[in-house]
């Protein structure tokens, strides 16, 4: 079986974790198998064992070299998702997120379009919009790479780069995350069940 694959990407602190950790209960009880991807499932494949290990060695790469990791990483990741038996993948940030974070370091739109090309396309792209002073109130840990020293102003670069992803990609579907967890759950949710419909 041929799980669909759904992503929710947006910016750091938007609350994608926190969403699709909340939406694999409630599908889960609708009867679907759901398994959750993030760039993180596959830390045992690298010499590095933690998040803090990793976090600072992404900030000693260069912004292609970064890039390439990260790819990399998120690539194993999905690929193990496959091998487990569910109907939905839902997949947190994606390359999106690190692709949009990378081109405000200076990456060519040329290198991450060439990179993007070598993942598949998601069924379905779910973007939660929040603006980058709401996004750090909710932070309750930042690191140096979401921050590259300050969160905010960081985060206001990459708004270019989001809105230039949004236009090439009209069929993303936006929802309002400063509305409240419960209500972007619950539009989420019934986005989700039209895909069985």
């Amino acid at each position: 079986m041929i799980s669909k694959m759904v992503v929710v990407t947006g910016r750091d602190g938007a609350g994608k974790s926190t969403l699709l950790s909340q939406a694999q209960r409630s599908i889960q009880e609708l009867g679907k198998k759901v398994h959750i991807c993030t760039i993180w499932d596959n830390l045992k494949r690298f010499p590095l064992k933690s998040k803090s290990e990793i976090q600072s060695y992404l900030t000693s790469l260069n912004s292609q070299a970064r890039l390439l990791f990260l790819a990399h990483a998120m690539m194993n990741s999905l690929e193990e998702s496959y091998k487990v038996s569910s109907d939905l993948v839902l997949v947190d940030s994606y390359i999106y997120k690190y692709l949009v974070n990378e081109r405000a370091r200076g990456v060519s739109a040329e290198f991450g379009g060439l990179l993007l090309k070598m993942f598949p396309e998601p069924d379905v792209t779910f973007f939660l919009e929040l603006n980058s002073e709401k996004a750090f109130q909710r932070k309750s840990e930042i690191s140096s790479y979401e921050s590259n020293g300050e969160f905010i102003d960081f985060q206001n670069r990459m708004d270019p780069y989001w809105h230039q992803y949004q236009l090439e990609n009209p069929q993303w579907i936006s929802i309002d995350a400063m509305l409240s967890p419960e209500e972007v759950h619950q539009q989420f949710v019934t986005y989700l069940q039209r895909l069985w419909e």
